[in-house]
């Protein structure tokens, strides 16, 4: 066992990131574990704190395996096939996608808009990283909102995972896992939550939406 819960993982991660501590900064949680580590790190960091919609784009009958992932405001990253699928069937992928995004951002923020990120080190974090494909949309996303700095930190990923993380200006990682199935058992104390467990977190701090 890696880490007891996510509140442990989350205030391991803020050790490693006083720096950014009562700096203005923001941190962005991925849904649904990304919510709950992120609301402990920014406690812990004394920093803004959201969420950041983004979501694999996976093949039909084979979900293990995905082209890309699609970001909120329509930010797509498309990566190498590995299965033959038409153009017309990723189109519908996206689309559905995207409609399952917008429902996401208006339950976890009413609609609202990202807060603002200008100028800003925003810290964008999930409770553990596979591939990473559906961080780095939420990077580019992030980067064209004029972030001053963007720092992927996870308790636990992957020892490998996607190359275009690397877009980040810094990636804090603690436990890095030799295989899937050894990232599963490191996580696996990590309780499942709904959308309702992840909602509570957001509206219980203070300055959710700052």
């Amino acid at each position: 066992m890696v880490f007891q819960n996510r509140k442990q993982a989350a205030e391991q991660l803020a050790e490693h990131l006083q720096e950014y501590k009562n700096s203005n900064a923001m941190v962005l949680g991925i849904p649904r574990g990304g919510i709950e580590i992120g609301y402990y790190l920014a406690s812990s960091l004394n920093a803004g704190f959201s969420v950041i919609v983004s979501k694999r784009l996976a093949y039909p009958g084979h979900e293990e395996y995905d082209f890309g992932a699609l970001c909120e405001d329509e930010i797509a990253y498309i990566r190498g096939k590995k299965h033959e699928v038409s153009d017309e069937l990723i189109r519908k992928i996206m689309q559905k996608s995207q409609e399952e995004i917008s429902h996401s951002v208006s339950f976890f923020r009413k609609g609202a808009s990202l807060p603002q990120l200008k100028g800003k080190t925003v810290i964008i974090t999930d409770d553990a990283m596979a591939t990473g494909v559906t961080l780095v949309p939420a990077i580019r996303l992030c980067r064209r909102l004029e972030a001053a700095k963007i720092v992927i930190a996870v308790p636990v990923a992957a020892k490998t995972f996607d190359k275009n993380i690397k877009e980040a200006d810094e990636v804090k990682i603690l436990h890095h896992a030799e295989s899937l199935k050894s990232l599963k058992t490191a996580s696996q104390t990590f309780k499942k939550l709904n959308d309702e467990e992840a909602l509570s977190f957001l509206s219980n701090y203070p300055v959710s939406l700052s």
